[in-house]
């Protein structure tokens, strides 16, 4: 079972005690402590999500998690259940389409997809991209596209501009992550769990990322694959080093640098942490007998990291 939503988690509980099936809970998302959902719960609702989390846990084979936030989070949380935590991270496909030759571009673009929900903002970075000097380029864009604008529309200043591109197609993002120089990702400062499912396509297709977030695992996964800067967005003299630094970067990367597909968090090396998990599974305490195995067994290898 994957969650959100979490009633997911519920009635994989009943399934997994009524069969004696191994049961693997996948937590895309905090459920207790989520401080998106604590915004809008009632003290009731909090008690509840805390019993129904401690319920499921306690239960499950195996727990999978996001981040090592995440799994440090639950391990504190239920510590009988420690070894039973499991930390697969998302995962990429290696781009494998054209990308355009950065250099030629006049515009030095940034580029983020996602709403801006919670108290993510882009302000700051909008004022510090309208009048950064980038080398090598006219002028500087932020892009931002999302469900949350509904057409596209651009303000600028002066000759610098901040493009709200609207909703687009899974495939337009992909040609955008083809042309464009930054992928930028943001998580407010008190969020020190979630990590941006968006950098694992920035990193897919090989371009530098600006990280307006606290979250420490960030540059450990962008480490020796593109150039990475984790800066406050209300510092426009650090946004403006690093969009020079990452400048200097595309002379030398024209096309920037797509990883290899042994990458770690490339499909094979993630589906492998997934198959040890599955292979690692036990059958969880119930009050009746487990049912009997059909004979078919996990490979000892992970050929394609389905």
């Amino acid at each position: 079972s994957s969650s959100s939503p979490y009633t997911t988690h519920v009635v994989a509980r009943r399934l997994a005690l009524e069969s004696g099936l191994p049961w693997i809970m996948e937590m895309r998302d905090q459920w207790v402590g989520n401080p998106y959902l604590a915004q809008a719960a009632n003290p009731f609702s909090r008690s509840q999500s805390a019993r129904l989390e401690r319920q499921c846990v306690t239960t499950a084979s195996s727990v999978v998690v996001l981040t090592e936030a995440h799994r440090n989070e639950l391990q504190a949380r239920y510590k009988g259940q420690a070894e039973h935590v499991h930390v697969v991270r998302n995962m990429f496909a290696p781009r494998t389409t054209a990308s355009a030759d950065r250099t030629q571009a006049s515009t030095f673009r940034l580029f983020y997809a996602g709403n801006l929900y919670g108290e993510r903002r882009l302000d700051g970075l909008g004022s510090a991209v309208a009048t950064a000097k980038v080398p090598g380029y006219e002028t500087a864009a932020l892009e931002i596209a999302g469900a949350s604008y509904d057409k596209p529309f651009e303000v600028t200043v002066g000759t610098r501009g901040v493009r709200l591109l609207g909703t687009l197609k899974q495939s337009e993002v992909e040609e955008h992550l083809g042309q464009v120089h930054v992928g930028v990702i943001h998580n407010p400062s008190w969020d020190k769990v979630h990590i941006p499912g968006k950098l694992y396509e920035y990193l897919a297709s090989g371009i530098p990322v600006l990280d307006l977030g606290t979250q420490a695992e960030v540059a450990s996964l962008c480490e020796g694959t593109v150039p990475y800067s984790q800066v406050s967005q209300d510092d426009p003299a650090a946004i403006e080093k690093a969009l020079a630094r990452f400048a200097d970067w595309w002379q030398e990367n024209p096309r920037g640098n797509p990883p290899a597909a042994d990458h770690p968090s490339a499909v094979p090396a993630r589906g492998a942490e997934f198959m040890k998990v599955l292979r690692g599974v036990a059958l969880p305490k119930t009050t009746g007998a487990p049912p009997e195995t059909t004979g078919a067994t996990l490979p000892e290898t992970d050929p394609g990291g389905a």
